[in-house]
């Protein structure tokens, strides 16, 4: 572009002037063709005047016969030839001229009609001057016209119209000879006849006055040479017909005056033909003028392009290839090297221990930049901007890095704080009795897990996952479940049909809930009822929160699928920050969200789960036969579900648990026994699930839990060797859910009787007792004391003992045969005091997820401050816990 540019328009210049050049030229050339036929014009004028003439004399004079007009009309013909090959080349014109050549071809071709009745004497002498003098009037009117069709300028059209002048002087002079010849003829001179007398004597005049005005000294001496012999003899002739008056006859010699006339005419010929052959010569030698100068300016710009193309190639080739290099380099860096370093910053571990400046450094690919010229000088300022552009976009990953462990911080700070506020309600659900005040609990509880959820999204946008070390995978329908457990107007959302078989991944569970539970909340915000259905294929699951709201604009839902589908931090991002936690959730694990208007209304929001989230579900075993428990004295047991109003007024409290089931926790290394002495059989008030691990909190859906008569066991945590999570025991298959708002309160399982009863290890008094004893009630242990147990196997160790297990077969430590639930987790039930079978363990990776390391020590801390029995609510205590 560089050369080609300035090359192109040079050679336009060029072109342009050449094209001028042989414009002249071509113009020139038709100006030659057309004088070329004036010539031949001028001559064919010449002989029709001499037959015009003899045609007069021959109808006046009938004793003359008709060979004078024969023999002049045979020259005619000759002329008539010449200017037939000369039309022949002139080519196409103006319409103009094309009709005044037109009807000068049809009176020639009508000539000889013209002459068979001159011959037969079928036309008077006037109607046959007249039928010449139109022709000859044509011829004229062409040499008139050249100088306007032919483009002539300057000297030239001059010389054309001088030609033209004198050729309408002769015209002149033929008309005065017939006129005065009839009037000589008929022996008076009529009115007429003189008027046409004086205007051809005028017009003679007038028409040799242009000539002298415009031909050349040559041309006007040559005339006067020419008439300087019978000059006077027209004179005296002239004069002697100008005195005549109308009505009396001309005394002139008849025969005089025609001789004298032709040698006039034949004077004004001989200077016509020298002109015109002048004309010709003129005009021929501006046409080779113009052919010379056309060839001469197109052999220069050819010269001119090769010379250009030379120096293009010689001294603009490096320009063209270092500015060539400096755009691949462009392209390079925009479309591959820049966000190849923008992905590896985003992906998280890009930096490393490299500061801003380092980084830039060793991601950036710099250009050559040798010499001293421009090409060099722009590739160092590129190299320049280039760095400097990855170092910039470095420092805000570092800031966009500090920022989401700003939030991740906070979230686990907030998890920590709604931990012990669980914990404390908890406490105060165990102990109140009063059914007022323990819905106002199970209200606070319930804030508390809408503010756990918002602690979770915070983890969420900063790149991590919420702190729950699960092992086991989940049904959908429990999954949904617990995403209902979340939000604040859990009572508006109905459960659907939903597919049955498939399980998410126990490591998605959490997520998967943060993404429904955002959903379903944004759903019931603005719809009194909102229903959650999931529906299985092929490759993948589908699950639908469909509302029946006044639904969202179309360009809104766009915007807000826009969000969904590419979820960004920026100022919107505050205001739909729900969407923003799905949006990113979704993009994490491949999941689809799309916003849809509903048939009648509302808003679809559908959740397409990929096969690689999900897995089979696991049929459960099913709980041994157990009696049925008797009807009690008001009436029958009560049901496993139960629709409760908005408050918590009419729960009898002989219906509630004795406790809450704990949370599934990582364990430390001592583990206490499993059987501590039997509480007494007074049940003690329910504590709402919202505060429970996935599998615990599922039962507050939208219902008050209605428990069963059997007590429930204490337990106390149980930490393990290896710091891993607790296995969950097998469970009973839950019962059908009816059509109702309520849920289940979950209980531990009943014992499965595949488990082979193996003798236990003595442990400390008060732990160990045969499972068919009564329950004695010690007294309660110290806070401080640690309780002997046995070590689980670690890698490159033998147990030194074995460990029994509880069987299906065993009767329930717990005292009391349970009703079939729903899966709940019930820590270290499986298992007897003193220690844990010996099993082989699988083989583990050295790789460990940086967040999964995370998110499980996070659960850890959790887990381990729930031992402290006794919870401070002091400002240091919460600074402690915060600093975890």
């Amino acid at each position: 572009m560089l050369v080609t540019v300035p090359l192109a328009t040079a050679v336009a210049f060029a072109a342009l002037a050449v094209a001028t050049t042989v414009g002249d030229a071509l113009q020139a050339h038709r100006l030659r063709t057309l004088v070329v036929a004036a010539d031949a014009v001028g001559d064919l004028s010449h002989r029709l005047q001499i037959e015009r003439t003899a045609a007069v004399e021959g109808l006046a004079h009938q004793e003359l016969g008709t060979d004078p007009f024969l023999a002049s009309a045979r020259d005619t013909d000759v002329a008539v030839k010449k200017y037939a090959d000369a039309r022949d080349r002139l080519g196409e014109f103006g319409p103009n001229l094309t009709s005044l050549l037109d009807r000068m071809d049809r009176q020639l071709k009508d000539l000889p009609r013209l002459r068979r009745q001159v011959s037969g004497g079928a036309m008077t002498a006037s109607a046959t001057a007249f039928r010449y003098r139109i022709l000859l009037g044509d011829l004229v009117t062409y040499r008139e016209s050249i100088v306007q069709n032919g483009g002539a300028r300057g000297d030239n059209a001059d010389r054309i119209r001088a030609a033209a002048a004198l050729a309408q002087a002769a015209e002149y002079a033929g008309a005065e000879q017939i006129t005065v010849d009839r009037a000589i003829e008929s022996g008076r001179l009529t009115p007429a006849a003189q008027q046409e007398i004086t205007a051809a004597r005028s017009g003679y005049l007038e028409s040799m006055r242009t000539f002298e005005t415009l031909s050349g000294a040559g041309w006007l001496a040559r005339y006067q040479a020419e008439m300087s012999q019978d000059a006077v003899t027209v004179q005296v002739l002239e004069d002697a017909v100008s005195r005549v008056r109308p009505g009396r006859a001309i005394k002139i010699d008849d025969e005089a005056w025609i001789e004298a006339m032709d040698k006039r005419l034949a004077h004004i010929d001989a200077v016509q033909s020298t002109v015109d052959a002048d004309v010709v010569k003129a005009i021929s030698d501006l046409r080779t003028t113009e052919r010379v100068w056309g060839g001469l300016q197109a052999g220069l710009v050819l010269i001119a392009v090769i010379v250009a193309l030379w120096l293009a190639v010689r001294l603009g080739r490096p320009v063209v290839l270092g500015l060539r290099r400096l755009r691949d380099a462009a392209d390079r860096v925009a479309s591959a090297d820049l966000p190849m370093a923008v992905a590896k910053l985003n992906s998280g571990d890009g930096l490393g221990d490299l500061t801003p400046d380092q980084f830039a450094g060793r991601n950036t690919k710099l250009l050559p930049a040798k010499g001293s010229d421009e090409l060099a000088e722009v590739a160092r300022a590129f190299n320049a901007v280039h760095t400097e552009a990855v170092r910039v976009a470095a420092e805000q990953a570092v800031l966009r890095l500090h920022i989401a462990r700003m939030f991740v911080e906070l979230a686990r700070r907030g998890n920590s704080l709604t931990g012990r506020l669980t914990r404390a309600l908890d406490a105060a659900q165990h102990t109140e009795e009063d059914p007022e005040a323990l819905d106002r609990l199970f209200a606070f509880d319930h804030m508390v897990t809408l503010l756990s959820r918002r602690n979770n999204s915070l983890l969420v946008l900063g790149g991590s996952s919420p702190a729950h070390a699960r092992v086991n995978d989940e049904p959908v329908a429990d999954v949904l479940k617990a995403a209902q457990g979340q939000v604040e107007h859990y009572k508006r959302v109905h459960i659907g049909e939903i597919a049955e078989g498939m399980a998410v991944k126990a490591k998605l569970i959490d997520e998967m809930v943060i993404l429904l539970a955002e959903l379903i909340d944004n759903a019931t915000r603005f719809s009194q009822h909102v229903l959650v259905s999931a529906s299985a294929l092929a490759d993948r699951t589908i699950i639908q929160i469909s509302d029946d709201g006044i639904g969202i604009e179309p360009p809104q839902r766009e915007a807000l699928n826009a969000r969904l589908a590419y979820p960004k931090l920026d100022l919107d991002s505050l205001h739909s920050m729900g969407m923003t936690v799905v949006g990113t959730i979704a993009e994490r694990h491949g999941i689809t969200v799309e916003l849809r208007g509903g048939p009648d209304g509302g808003t679809i929001a559908e959740v397409t789960v990929p096969a690689a989230i999900l897995v089979k579900e696991e049929p459960r075993e099913a709980a041994p036969d157990a009696p049925a428990e008797p009807a009690t004295a008001s009436g029958p047991a009560a049901p496993l579900f139960q629709r409760r109003d908005e408050g918590h007024a009419g729960i009898r409290r002989d219906m509630l648990p004795e406790r809450p089931a704990p949370e599934p926790q990582m364990v430390a290394e001592e583990i206490p026994a499993l059987f501590a002495p039997e509480p007494p059989p007074e049940p003690e008030p329910i504590v709402d699930g919202h505060s429970l691990p996935l599998d615990e909190f599922i039962a507050e859906a939208t219902g008050t839990p209605i428990a069963t008569e059997a007590p429930v066991a204490t337990e106390t945590p149980v930490p393990e060797a290896a710091a891993a999570p607790v296995e969950e025991p097998e469970t009973a298959e839950p019962f059908e859910e009816p059509e109702t708002l309520a849920h289940p309160v979950h209980e531990p399982e009943p014992l499965d009787s595949r488990w082979p009863i193996e003798p236990a290890a003595p442990v400390a008094d008060g732990y160990s007792r045969p499972l068919d004893a009564p329950l004695v009630k010690p007294s309660p242990l110290p806070l401080t004391q640690r309780v002997p147990t046995a070590r689980l196997p670690v890698e490159d160790e033998t147990p030194t003992e074995v460990i029994p297990v509880i069987t299906d077969d065993m009767p329930d430590p717990r005292g009391h045969d349970a009703l079939p639930v729903l899966p709940r987790r019930a820590p270290m039930a499986h298992l007897v005091p003193g220690g844990m079978p010996a099993t082989a363990e699988a083989p583990v990776s050295d790789y460990r997820d940086p967040a999964s390391v995370g998110a499980t020590f996070a659960a850890y801390k959790r887990g381990t401050s729930s031992t402290n029995t006794t919870l401070s609510m002091t400002t240091d205590r919460e600074q402690d816990s915060d600093r975890a």
